[in-house]
């Protein structure tokens, strides 16, 4: 088959026309069995198993795993500064094939369905365990068009998927979850930040805040208990890219990279013990000699164990009666966030269960903004695809969370003004709003009356309509850490390209319009 490819190999590649091609391929037998070059039993067994066409797409797309645990593995045996061995390496991983084709698969189905209508055109996919063995890996839609890692190496805004530890830090300074907050005017050094489509929401409990995405709840909130401390409870988590001490950051306007934001849930997943990523768990050289056996860290808690049972209850509430009810898991408990920045350059859903800790990021490389494309939708409905596998031979588990309390307030109810529509947070009409943000919301349902929801159906699970909006693109490579303090490795995968020793050509192009953060509204 190859032999008739030479001609013009476009017209007659097997992709185009497989029966055609392997017609010629059975003529080129008959000439080899006339010239002697193979017998006539030879050409006969050719025959009875011609060429077909393989779909590499499931294989390749691990690469975007094994180019970064074939770093961290290099890494892992020259820590001690020799040089590593030239002969080849085997590499043991963390990798569950299954979970990685299911994450590609999700990934594929899900833009392929919907990615060109919303224009979305990239997405990127971090599932560990709870414990930092990272299970599957996919850095974008197609490993063979891009080897760029967006899950590794692109840097994005988080929106209000960074909101979790602005709550941390309140938590952690004796606020309780079910403590109340007026829902008023904030205006910050000249930045009025407020809630998407302009809602007002009243007096609403700090949980209740966390679950519909409120930002004027957490910008006051972030300045209450001071922005060091936010910065502080996120870097203790494992939020290692630089982060602004501004008073957006409470609104997720710093960019990180989707395998650090799931690293810092993972923290909140393993009940509030540091979580590091790692892929490799032994590395060998040729002759099977042990040049690295993974050895697990002295745990290291960072938060409190009753603390991280109050924030776990409150990312429970984002997924029963908040902005990430897309991503609910039949039979199983999850927690996690949304986010989406300003005019949907990004939309994010990061969650876990008792067993895994997922993320996901989508958007375009360029930056260019969605239609309406938020944390509780595509990003959601991806998590819910990969966690569903990766939980199904699985029993459930409760999480390990604070039982819901009564509001600390005589006021039960909660008015929401819902001119612009819905009293969904993640779901609203683009509406101009001054300060950078970073959040999520959607576009609003029709209608304009005002809605009234008592605090008590979120804290028992009674059901009401809410969704997510978005920003930005990738900033050069940077490194995660894959290990404890001290240990230099864990950066991410040089993409094979070695023609161009000064770019990686397979890295997306770069928005020279990009702006750090938006001066615009947050949506959830």
């Amino acid at each position: 088959m190859l032999a008739t490819l030479t001609t013009a190999p476009s017209v007659f590649s097997p992709r185009r026309d497989l029966a055609a091609a392997q017609a010629r391929a059975n003529r080129v037998l008959r000439a080899m069995v006339e010239t002697g070059a193979i017998t006539e039993a030879q050409a006969a067994d050719a025959r009875a198993n011609p060429a077909a066409v393989s779909d590499t797409t499931t294989v390749d797309a691990r690469n975007f795993f094994l180019d970064t645990a074939a770093d961290e593995a290099t890494k892992l045996v020259s820590a001690d500064g020799t040089a590593p061995p030239s002969s080849d390496l085997i590499v043991h991983t963390t990798l569950e094939p299954n979970l990685q084709e299911a994450a590609r698969h999700a990934v594929s189905r899900i833009l392929n369905a919907k990615g060109a209508k919303v224009h979305a055109s990239e997405s990127a996919v971090v599932l560990m365990k709870t414990d930092g063995a990272v299970s599957a890996l996919i850095g974008g839609r197609d490993y063979d068009a891009s080897t760029f890692n967006r899950a590794t190496q692109a840097h994005r805004q988080p929106g209000s998927a960074f909101k979790p530890f602005v709550y941390l830090a309140a938590v952690e300074n004796g606020i309780s979850p079910w403590d109340v907050r007026d829902d008023g005017p904030v205006d910050i050094d000249g930045w009025t930040p407020t809630n998407y489509g302009g809602r007002t929401y009243g007096t609403v409990t700090l949980a209740e805040a966390l679950a519909h995405s409120i930002n004027t709840v957490t910008a006051s909130l972030a300045q209450e208990v001071g922005i060091s401390s936010v910065v502080e409870a996120a870097q203790r988590c494992g939020i290692t890219s630089p982060l602004e001490q501004n008073a957006s950051l409470a609104l997720g306007t710093s960019e990180v990279t989707p395998m650090e934001l799931t690293t810092a849930y993972a923290t909140f997943a393993s009940g509030g013990v540091r979580v590091y990523p790692y892929l490799v768990t032994e590395v060998e050289d040729a002759g099977g000699h042990v040049l690295y056996q993974r050895k697990a860290p002295e745990p290291n808690r960072v938060v409190a164990s009753h603390v991280d049972r109050d924030l776990t209850a409150m990312l429970y509430g984002v997924v029963t009666s908040g902005t990430g009810r897309g991503a609910a898991l039949a039979g199983h408990e999850a927690a996690g966030k949304t986010g989406t920045t300003q005019d949907y350059h990004d939309a994010w859903f990061v969650g876990f269960t008792t067993d895994y800790v997922a993320g996901v990021w989508v958007g375009n490389d360029d930056s260019s903004p969605m239609r309406n494309v938020t944390g509780g939708t595509l990003p959601a409905e991806i998590w819910k695809a990969v966690m569903t596998v990766a939980e199904k031979p699985l029993a459930a588990t409760a999480l390990d969370m604070s039982p819901p309390q009564a509001p600390t307030t005589d006021d039960t109810d909660t008015t929401i003004d819902a001119a612009s529509g819905t009293t969904d947070d993640e779901n609203g009409a683009p509406t101009s709003v001054n300060g950078p943000v970073g959040d999520d919301e959607a576009p609003p349902q029709s209608g304009g009356q005002q809605q009234t929801h008592g605090l008590l159906d979120w804290l028992f699970g009674r059901d009401h309509d809410t969704q997510a909006q978005p920003q930005q693109q990738p900033a050069p490579p940077r490194v995660y850490q894959s290990g404890p303090p001290g240990q230099n490795y864990g950066q991410p995968a040089v993409p094979r390209q070695p023609d161009d020793q000064n770019a990686d050509p397979n890295a997306p192009p770069k928005d020279n319009n990009a702006q750090s953060g938006d001066d615009n509204g947050d949506n959830g």
